[in-house]
């Protein structure tokens, strides 16, 4: 497998596993430290690229603008 495939398969196993905490998990069965462990690999997994387009991806108003665009599927201008 690729390294490509294997991180997107990752990706996969900590999305559902974060749902399930999210959803169906008991308040005795809620780990904060794994689920904080989850979202830091998903992070490094779905690092920011350097700048496209002149774009400061540290800016709020980009990072408001690829959230809309990734679960949105919004087009949002400023």
């Amino acid at each position: 497998m690729s390294e490509k495939k294997n991180s997107l398969e990752e990706k996969r196993i900590l999305q559902k596993k974060l749902q399930w905490y999210t959803l169906e998990a008991e308040d005795g069965e809620f780990n904060a430290t794994e689920v904080e462990a989850m979202l830091e690999r998903l992070d490094e997994l779905e690092s920011l690229p350097e700048k496209e387009d002149g774009a400061d991806f540290s800016e709020p108003k980009e990072a408001l603008k690829r959230f809309y665009q990734k679960y949105a599927g919004e087009n949002v201008e400023n």
